[in-house]
C-alpha cells in the first residue's frame, strides 16, 4: 500500500503543476480527473473505501460540471462566448511556472519533517500530498484571473485540506461536509464561467 501512496504523491504533484503550465481546458480537465484518483488513494488509507469512493466520485462530477459549462462556451454560436478561450501560455512564462513549482515543493519538502514530528502516527504521503495540493494550487490561484482557472485551484486547494484532515481525522460529517462544498463550488464555478465572457463584452 506504501507504493500506491507513493505513486499518489507523485500523481498529484504532476496534475496540479500540469494543471498550472497548460492553458487548454479539456487537458486541464483530464489532469484534474487523474488527481481526484491519487487523492482517492492517499484517501483510502485513512478513511474507508466507500468515503473514498464517494470522494473520487464527487471530484469528477464537479469536473464534469466544469466541462460542460467550457464546452457550451466553445459549442456557443455567440463570438463573445468563443473568445472566452484561455490564452496560450508564452515560452518565458513557462520557465518562470516551473521555477515557482520548484521553489513551493522545496518549501513543502522542507516543512512537512516537522509536522510529521508534531502530529505522530499519520502518513508520511497524505501529508506530502496534501501540503503540495495545497501550496501549488495557492501558487494557481495567485496566477490567474479567469473562472475555469480559478475554481480548479479552489477545488484542488480544497481537495489538499482534505486529504490532510483525513490523515488526522475521520469524521463522516465533515466529509459529507466536504462533498457538499466540492459541488457548490463547481455549481458556483459553472454559473461565473457562463457569465464571464458576457461581463466582458
Amino acid at each position: 500500500m506504501e507504493l500506491f501512496a507513493q505513486f499518489a504523491v507523485v500523481l498529484i504533484i504532476l496534475t496540479s503543476s500540469s494543471m498550472l503550465l497548460f492553458r487548454q481546458w479539456r487537458v486541464c480537465l483530464f489532469m484534474l480527473a487523474l488527481q481526484y484518483i491519487g487523492i482517492f488513494i492517499l484517501i483510502s488509507l485513512s478513511w474507508s473505501l466507500e468515503m473514498a469512493i464517494v470522494k473520487l466520485l464527487t471530484g469528477w462530477v464537479a469536473a464534469a460540471v466544469l466541462g460542460f459549462s467550457m464546452a457550451s462556451i466553445t459549442l456557443s454560436p455567440q463570438p463573445s462566448l468563443k473568445s472566452a478561450n484561455l490564452q496560450p501560455i508564452l515560452h518565458s512564462e513557462t520557465l518562470i511556472y516551473f521555477s515557482l513549482v520548484g521553489l513551493v515543493l522545496l518549501v513543502v519538502f522542507s516543512v512537512v519533517p516537522a509536522f510529521l514530528s508534531w502530529e505522530v502516527g499519520i502518513s508520511p504521503q497524505q501529508v506530502y500530498g496534501g501540503f503540495a495540493l495545497m501550496v501549488i494550487s495557492a501558487l494557481h490561484l495567485t496566477l490567474t484571473q479567469h473562472p475555469f482557472r480559478l475554481f480548479l485551484g479552489l477545488l484542488s486547494f480544497l481537495s489538499g485540506v482534505e486529504v490532510i484532515y483525513a490523515a488526522i481525522e475521520g469524521s463522516v460529517l465533515v466529509a459529507a461536509l466536504f462533498t457538499v462544498i466540492q459541488l457548490s463550488l463547481a455549481l458556483a464555478g459553472s454559473y461565473l464561467i457562463v457569465g464571464y465572457p458576457l461581463q466582458e463584452s
